[in-house]
């Protein structure tokens, strides 16, 4: 028989608790900056999620310790949607919502229950959900409740209009963000700011947040301020402060300060020195920044020198300012 199990149940009680038939209460983990956090509280139905959650681990608590941590009645019947629903007194869309958004982050699994005489396996793998089960619920809105798909995990749906086009955000899309961005460190810590910014973008209404992220970070990789080696922000720094929104030209963007000196899209040498503060650059700085200025690609030995140009212009104002 096929039942669900709370993984890790063991996570939930301790040496005392696992002696006792009935327990009163359960303890509950209290980190919220992982992602499956994040992602179970993320749109629109999260806070339902987290109430499903919340009913889901006390009613596993029920019963004696074999039993504990699985979705089973006292008689050993698997529970369902349904009954789960009705012990819980929840909406049962809402909790077939939250179930699926569970087993999706991992939290829930389905396996063979082995039965009161046996204990359970915290590690064993989770099959697929039951198709019947599904065909016989009723559908649950795109935008409260994510599906699994070819593209990896969904994070998220956004719905358009009433029987129009679902656009999913995916682990997949958040690793492609993650390879486009300029620098790779703090990869985990990386995944979780981009998933946290795609979210923001969603709530802010931007139709597509991938593609609307992804090209804003395509962007910030070609300038200079992106090409600056270990200058460079930390990805999870660079996402969680927002610095997408930026202004193109606090990079050092090319064409954005093209558009904003009203000249043609690719810049003279002396527009963009002046730009950048390099009141007086040296023929070496110039031969530099006319191949920015045509949109060629930097050595890092050519980005240090426009910053060696730009500290000694900085330092002169100073001595100038304190004369």
């Amino acid at each position: 028989m096929k039942a669900y199990h709370v993984r890790d149940w063991k996570n939930f009680e301790n040496h005392r608790t696992r002696v006792l038939h009935n327990l009163r209460w359960v303890m509950m983990p209290t980190g919220m900056d992982d992602t499956g956090y994040v992602r179970l509280v993320a749109g629109d139905g999260g806070a339902a999620n987290l109430g499903v959650w919340l009913a889901i681990v006390q009613i596993a608590s029920r019963g004696g310790p074999e039993r504990r941590g699985w979705l089973v009645d006292s008689g050993g019947v698997a529970l369902d949607v349904p009954l789960i629903a009705s012990i819980s007194r929840l909406p049962q869309e809402a909790v077939r919502c939250g179930m699926d958004r569970l087993l999706e982050i991992g939290w829930l699994e389905e396996l063979e229950y082995p039965g009161e005489d046996a204990v359970p396996s915290e590690s064993a793998a989770a099959p697929s959900r039951a198709e019947s089960e599904r065909e016989s619920e009723s559908v649950v809105a795109p935008e409260t409740c994510a599906a699994s798909t070819g593209e990896g995990r969904v994070l998220f749906e956004l719905c358009q209009e009433e029987g129009g086009p679902i656009t999913r955000i995916t682990d997949k899309m958040v690793r492609e963000i993650y390879a486009a961005y300029p620098r790779h460190v703090g990869r985990a810590a990386a995944f979780r700011a981009i998933e946290r910014a795609l979210m923001r973008l969603r709530d802010r209404g931007i139709p597509n947040p991938h593609q609307w992220l992804l090209q804003r970070v395509e962007r910030f990789a070609r300038t200079p301020k992106g090409q600056s080696g270990q200058y460079c922000p930390y990805p999870a720094t660079w996402f969680n402060q927002g610095r997408y929104d930026d202004d193109p030209t606090e990079w050092g963007d090319v064409e954005e300060v093209a558009g904003k000196l009203n000249t043609e899209p690719e810049l003279s040498a002396e527009s963009l020195a002046d730009f950048l503060g390099i009141k007086d650059p040296s023929p070496q700085v110039m031969r530099v920044l006319e191949r920015q200025a045509r949109g060629e690609v930097l050595t890092a030995r050519e980005e240090e020198l426009i910053r060696h140009a730009q500290d000694r212009e900085k330092r002169a104002m100073k001595q100038s300012n304190t004369q």
